[in-house]
């Protein structure tokens, strides 16, 4: 049965592509991680996300894998790169990296959800792990692309915590998934 959007839900529509992924910390607390852990799991389980409609399973392990999703206090945001700045979330080779005042409290240019807020930064920060640089605004009134840079406004796009079509379709180019159409 060829893939296709219609019946991306089916069985035979199963992963063919496995990615796995720690979690760790660096200056939060146990509580706040399991928190992480949840949202983690949420997003990369959903169909909507960079799992692709299920043809990318996202797999924690207990150390190591492909890539280590970070929560980190502020102050240690710079600890990770000089790149990364205590008030964002970051990318930095394998490391995805959630600033934790970000992922507790949002951002107070998001408009909307703190849980979709949250989905969003680690959806946005795992697709620059995935290669994808920040993407503007398509249209007013359009959803925002999850790589836009939506934690410093989602405007004139509305706010969006889930890649678009269009992206998740280049990320199965990147990934070497086939069969999406």
């Amino acid at each position: 049965m060829a893939f296709t959007l219609a019946n991306a839900g089916s069985p035979a529509a199963a992963a063919q592509v496995e990615i796995t992924y720690s979690i760790a910390a660096r200056g939060v607390s146990a509580h706040a991680v399991a928190s992480l852990a949840a949202t983690a799991d949420q997003a990369f389980a959903d169909p909507r996300g960079w799992s692709l409609w299920g043809r990318v399973r996202f797999k924690r392990v207990t150390s190591g894998g492909k890539f280590t999703l970070w929560l980190a206090a502020p102050d240690a945001m710079t600890t990770f790169s000089s790149d990364c700045s205590p008030r964002w979330s970051c990318t930095v080779g394998r490391d995805v990296v959630i600033n934790e005042r970000r992922f507790a409290d949002g951002s107070p240019y998001w408009i909307g959800d703190l849980s979709l807020y949250r989905i969003m930064v680690v959806n946005h920060e795992t697709g620059h792990w995935l290669g994808f640089d920040h993407a503007a605004c398509p249209a007013a009134g359009a959803a925002g692309p999850v790589m836009m840079q939506q934690s410093k406004g989602p405007s004139p796009c509305l706010p969006n915590p889930w890649p678009l079509a269009t992206e998740r379709l280049a990320a199965a180019r990147i990934l070497g998934v086939t069969g999406l159409n």
